[in-house]
């Protein structure tokens, strides 16, 4: 390796990019994650708001589906998913303080597929979730 590879970089890893000087690889073989913070969820009990639900979720995306191309339809991902659960909400029958991961989940990965495409999505993982109200 010449002075200038070296120097070419040095620079490159600073900024955090790969080099195909260092031998390094330009693809990752672990798949990407995008996650998805702090969305709220009514907690709806014979036609009344109890409680909201707020959920941290990691997106597993397929192989080949940059998280900058979900960060760009995050907004339509959220926004459908929030307007299903104030249609039929994702409530368990007898806790105000915790969702059905279940349905969460599948409707999360229905919505960000619809959006994304049909497999950009493998998985749905809910990091936790926090009861406005205890």
């Amino acid at each position: 390796m010449n002075r200038r590879d070296l120097i070419h970089s040095a620079i490159l890893l600073g900024l955090g990019v790969s080099s195909p000087a260092l031998g390094a690889s330009s693809e990752s073989k672990d798949p990407a994650v995008f996650d998805m913070t702090m969305i709220g969820f009514p907690i709806i009990r014979q036609g009344r708001l109890v409680n909201y639900v707020f959920v941290n979720m990691k997106l597993h995306l397929a192989e080949g589906i940059r998280p900058e191309a979900v960060q760009l339809k995050e907004a339509m991902i959220r926004d459908a998913v929030v307007r299903t659960a104030h249609r039929t909400p994702f409530v368990l029958p007898d806790k105000n303080t915790e969702l059905n991961l279940a349905a969460l989940t599948a409707e999360v990965r229905r919505q960000a597929n619809r959006h994304l495409g049909t497999t950009a999505v493998t998985r749905v993982e809910v990091v936790n979730q926090m009861s406005r109200r205890r």
